[in-house]
C-alpha cells in the first residue's frame, strides 16, 4: 500500500526562492495550487507565483493540464490575459517536486470579491467589464482553445489608473484544445471538467466535443449572476448540473426588473441549451452587449419650412443702466472680511465632516479587525523564513556565527543587506567585510537578531500596491527615527524599560498603517455602501487608517513573537500610562512626538498637540530640556544613514514637513 505524503505546510514556502523570487507571504490557496506574492532578490520586482499542490501534484494529468496553462497563455499575448513569465519545477529543498508558474502581480479584485460586496451591477458596468473578457477568451477560442472555466474568481479588475476596472483573465489550467479528443488529456471520457455553475450543458453531460461556445455559455452565466445577483441554477453540484442541462433559465428582467429589453435578450441567447443557437462567437457576445446598451439613434425629422416673418421695426434705444453707487473702504473691507469668514467656514463645516465620517468608517473597520483577529483571520504578513530560522537558532545560547551565516546565504536578498549595513559608516571598520560569517561577528549576536528584525519589518512598509505606497511615503524613516530615539531614551535614564525592546516598539508603531491600508482597500467600496457615505476622499482614507491600525500592528508583534512590552507600546499609544520610565509606552510615545516637531515625519501634524504631548513627556519621564536637545541632536543625520545602510537600492532623503498650526 502507497501512503501519500502529508502536504507541505503554507508557512514552509515563505522565503522559499524560486528563480531568484523569494517567496514572501501567501495570496490565496484553491483546490489544486496556492498563490504567493514574491519578490526578486535583485532587482526587487514582484511578481506572483503559483504553486501546485503536493498532494494532487503526484497526479500525472493535473501536471500535465498545469503546465498547459503556461504553454496556452504564453502563446497568446492579449493585454486582458494574465502575463507568464516562467514555470517549471525543482524540489527546493522538499521531499516532492515543486510544480509552478511565475505571473505577472496584480493589484486589485477579483470580479467574485467584488460581487460579493456589491450583490449586483449595473448594466454599463457589466458590459464594461465583459466586453474585455470576450475579447481575451475570444483571442483564445481563434487559437483553437476552450478555457472551460470562466467564472468571477477568474476575471480580475485591476487598480489601473488611467483604466478602472481593467480586466485580466486568470485561470488557464483545465483548457481544452478544439478537435483534439478529451482521452489524450488522460482524463475520463464523459468526465465534466470545471465549475459546475458556470458550466454549459454539454460540458456538464461530459460531451468532449466542447468547442468555444461552450465559453459563450459560461460567460453568459456571469452576465446573469452580475446584472441580478444570483446565478440560474443552485444547488448541490448535480442539481446545479442537470438545471444547466436540461432545466428553464429564468429570465434575468424577471429577477431583475430594471433590466432593459435589450440585454435580458442578449443573455438569453448566451445562455441557449443548444450550441448552435448561441452566439457564434465572443466577437458576436461583446458587439450584441454593447449595442444592447448604446443610447438610441434619435430620428431626424424633415425640418418644415420657416416661415416669412417681417423684420420688427427699430427699437428705440435702452437706457443706459444707473451708475453704480460710490463703494467705500470701509464698505470694501467688510465685503472682504465676509469673504474670509465664509471660507473659514467652509473649511469647518469639512472638517466637522470628515470627523463624523473618519468616526463611522472608523468604527466599523476596527469591528472588522476585531472580528478577523478573534476568529484568527486577520491576514497580515509573515516574516521571511530565514529570518525565523535565524531567531530560532539564536534562542540557543551556543549558536555559532557559521551556522548563522549558511542559512543566511539561502536568502540572498538579506544576505546583501547585511552585507551593507556593516559596511556602511554606522558599523564599518577599516576593512571591507565580505562573508556573512565575519560581518555577524562584528555585528555581535544581539545587534544581528535586531537587525534581522528590522529588516523584516521594512518588508511590510514596503506593500506591493502603488497606492499604499504613496500614501505612506516616508514612514519607515519616521518609524526608524522613533525607534532610534526610544532606545536612546531608555539607554539615558535609569530605571528605564529596556533599550531593545524600546527600539523594536518605536520601529513597529507604526506596522499596521499598511496593512490596514490594505484592508481598507478591499473593503472600501462596501463600508461606504453600508454606511451610506457617497465616497471616500484621501484625506478621509488616512484618517481611517490612523484611527483604526493599532490593533492589527499589535497582533503582528505577537505573531512576529516580539516582547510582549512591544505589542502592549502599539495598542496602548494613544496615552501615557501610570508606568513612567519602565514603560515602553511612554518612551514611544514621547519619542514619536520629538520625532514629528523635528520633522521626521510625512503629513500633516498639529503643533501645538505635538508641543503638549512632548511636555506631558517630560512630567511623565523626569526629563529635562538639555538631555532632550542632546537626544536630538544628529538624529536626522543618523537615520538618513541607517536607511541608506540598509536600503537594497539609494533611498531619496525624507522631506520635512511643515507644521499645521491651528
Amino acid at each position: 500500500m502507497v501512503v501519500a505524503a502529508p502536504p507541505i505546510p503554507l508557512t514552509a514556502m515563505i522565503g522559499t526562492l524560486i528563480r531568484d523570487y523569494r517567496i514572501v507571504t501567501e495570496l490565496g490557496s484553491g483546490g489544486m495550487g496556492t498563490v504567493y506574492f514574491a519578490e526578486h532578490t535583485l532587482i526587487g520586482r514582484r511578481a506572483a507565483i503559483k504553486v501546485l499542490k503536493a498532494d494532487v501534484s503526484r497526479d500525472e494529468d493535473i501536471v500535465a493540464r498545469f503546465f498547459t496553462e503556461a504553454k496556452a497563455v504564453n502563446s497568446i499575448r492579449h493585454p486582458n490575459i494574465v502575463d507568464i513569465t516562467d514555470f517549471g519545477q525543482g524540489d527546493f529543498g522538499q521531499k516532492d517536486p515543486i510544480y509552478f508558474i511565475i505571473m505577472e502581480m496584480l493589484e486589485g479584485e477579483t470580479l467574485g470579491a467584488r460581487l460579493e460586496m456589491e450583490h449586483s451591477l449595473d448594466e454599463r458596468t457589466t458590459v464594461h467589464i465583459l466586453g474585455q473578457v470576450a475579447s481575451a477568451v475570444g483571442a483564445v477560442n481563434e487559437h483553437g482553445i476552450v478555457h472551460r472555466d470562466l467564472k468571477p474568481e477568474n476575471i480580475f479588475l485591476t487598480n489601473h489608473p488611467d483604466y478602472p476596472d481593467f480586466v485580466k483573465v486568470l485561470d488557464f489550467g483545465v483548457v481544452k484544445l478544439m478537435g483534439v479528443p478529451e482521452e489524450s488529456h488522460k482524463t475520463r471520457p464523459g468526465s465534466a471538467i470545471g465549475t459546475p455553475a458556470y458550466m454549459s450543458p454539454e460540458q456538464c453531460l461530459g460531451d468532449s466535443r466542447l468547442d468555444h461556445r461552450s465559453d459563450v455559455y459560461a460567460l453568459g452565466v456571469v452576465g446573469y449572476e452580475m446584472l441580478t445577483g444570483g446565478l440560474p441554477f443552485v444547488g448541490d453540484s448535480l442539481e446545479v448540473m442537470m438545471g444547466h442541462a436540461r432545466g428553464a433559465v429564468v429570465p434575468p428582467k424577471e429577477r431583475n426588473p430594471a433590466l432593459s429589453d435589450a440585454i435580458n435578450d442578449v443573455m438569453l441567447r448566451a445562455l441557449a441549451k443548444k450550441a448552435d443557437d448561441r452566439f457564434a462567437n465572443m466577437r458576436e457576445l461583446r458587439l450584441a452587449m454593447e449595442a444592447a446598451i448604446a443610447p438610441p439613434r434619435p430620428r431626424v425629422a424633415t425640418p418644415a419650412p420657416a416661415p416669412i416673418v417681417e423684420p420688427p421695426p427699430p427699437a428705440a434705444a435702452a437706457p443706459a443702466p444707473p451708475a453704480p453707487p460710490n463703494v467705500t473702504v470701509q464698505e470694501r473691507h467688510a465685503k472682504e472680511k465676509g469673504e474670509v469668514e465664509s471660507e473659514v467656514q467652509r473649511i469647518e463645516r469639512i472638517e466637522r465632516m470628515e470627523r463624523v465620517q473618519t468616526t463611522k468608517v472608523g468604527g466599523k473597520l476596527r469591528e472588522i479587525i476585531a472580528k478577523r483577529i478573534a476568529q484568527n483571520r486577520l491576514a497580515v504578513p509573515s516574516m521571511p523564513a530565514v529570518a525565523v530560522r535565524c531567531l530560532e537558532q539564536l534562542r540557543d545560547q551556543n549558536a555559532k556565527f557559521s551556522e548563522l551565516a549558511a542559512t543566511v546565504e539561502k536568502d540572498p536578498l538579506i544576505a546583501s543587506r547585511i552585507l551593507r549595513i556593516v559596511n556602511s559608516p554606522a558599523y564599518g571598520g577599516r576593512e571591507p567585510i565580505t562573508s556573512l560569517e565575519n560581518a555577524i561577528s562584528r555585528l555581535g549576536m544581539k545587534p544581528f537578531r535586531t537587525i534581522l528584525i528590522e529588516l523584516a519589518a521594512r518588508e511590510v512598509f514596503a506593500s506591493k500596491n502603488q497606492r499604499i505606497r504613496q500614501a505612506f511615503r516616508g514612514i519607515w524613516e519616521h518609524c526608524l527615527a522613533v525607534g532610534m530615539l526610544a532606545r536612546d531614551i531608555a539607554g539615558k535614564l535609569p530605571g528605564a524599560a529596556d533599550a531593545d525592546s524600546a527600539y523594536l516598539a518605536g520601529l513597529f508603531h507604526d506596522v499596521g498603517k499598511p496593512v490596514v491600508g490594505a484592508l481598507l482597500l478591499e473593503a472600501e467600496r462596501s463600508l461606504m455602501e453600508e454606511l451610506d457615505e457617497p465616497f471616500m476622499s484621501e484625506t478621509l482614507w488616512l484618517k481611517v487608517v490612523d484611527n483604526a491600525h493599532r490593533d492589527v500592528g499589535a497582533s503582528l508583534a505577537s505573531q512576529w513573537t516580539l516582547p510582549a512590552s512591544v505589542a502592549k507600546a502599539i495598542a496602548g499609544f494613544e496615552a501615557y500610562d501610570e508606568g513612567g520610565r519602565g514603560s515602553c509606552t511612554n518612551l514611544v510615545r514621547y519619542a514619536n512626538a520629538l520625532a514629528k516637531r523635528q520633522g521626521l515625519y510625512v503629513g500633516t501634524i498639529d503643533a501645538e498637540e505635538v508641543q503638549a504631548v512632548i511636555v506631558e513627556g517630560r512630567r511623565v519621564l523626569a526629563v529635562d530640556e538639555p538631555t532632550e536637545a542632546g537626544l536630538l541632536a544628529g538624529l536626522a543625520e543618523r537615520v538618513e544613514t541607517i536607511t541608506a545602510a540598509s536600503a537594497a537600492a539609494p533611498q531619496a532623503r525624507l522631506i520635512n514637513v511643515a507644521a499645521k498650526v491651528h
